[in-house]
């Protein structure tokens, strides 16, 4: 995947926690903030850690560059352990490592200016949730400052935008390697 914004970011974050958890841990990137059925279907991977960009703050241009102040947060999700463990001592047990391992990181990027801001981890649990199943949740969150792609990365941008085709006679006697704009279906033209 050719990551070239906020996305190469959420994906370094998560590739970081991933190296610091044990493996039973199941890690992965979401698209924002998970509703219960997420939550249930997370679960079942438990315990997992869910990496998401929750707001952008603001934007400026103050370093000399434009950047935005993001809001970062992870999801703890934990169900009830083998040796039945509660949820919640499984979440707390796993809680610390990862403050551990976001604190003072700016993921090996050079786009990020600043180590995390404003940490905190939030119980999320409710009765509601409770519904769902025996389970904890968690949210942990932070802001942390990164530069915006330049100008010149259009092409990038361009190239991550439009989806690839490639299929033979296999698939049902096609042989084409075009790349097609998703929106129109039409062919698009080599750059």
């Amino acid at each position: 995947m050719n990551e070239t914004g906020f996305d190469k970011v959420r994906e370094a974050v998560a590739a970081h926690l991933k190296a610091a958890m044990p493996k039973e841990v199941y890690v992965a990137v979401a698209p924002g903030d998970v509703d219960e059925a997420e939550i249930a279907r997370v679960c079942l991977k438990s315990p997992a850690l869910l990496v998401t960009i929750l707001n952008v703050l603001s934007v400026d241009r103050e370093r000399g560059r434009t950047g935005a102040n993001l809001r970062f947060g992870v999801y703890l999700v934990t169900a009830p352990g083998r040796a039945g463990r509660r949820p919640d001592d499984m979440a707390l047990a796993v809680l610390p490592r990862v403050l551990s391992a976001v604190d003072g990181e700016d993921w090996d990027l050079p786009e990020i200016l600043t180590r995390p801001d404003k940490l905190r981890a939030d119980n999320l649990y409710s009765g509601k949730l409770g519904n769902i199943g025996l389970l904890a949740l968690w949210g942990i969150s932070w802001e942390q400052y990164a530069l915006l792609p330049e100008e010149t990365q259009k092409g990038d941008l361009a190239d991550f935008l439009r989806c690839e085709l490639d299929m033979t006679e296999a698939d049902g006697g096609l042989g084409t390697d075009d790349i097609f704009n998703v929106r129109t279906g039409e062919p698009v033209p080599d750059l």
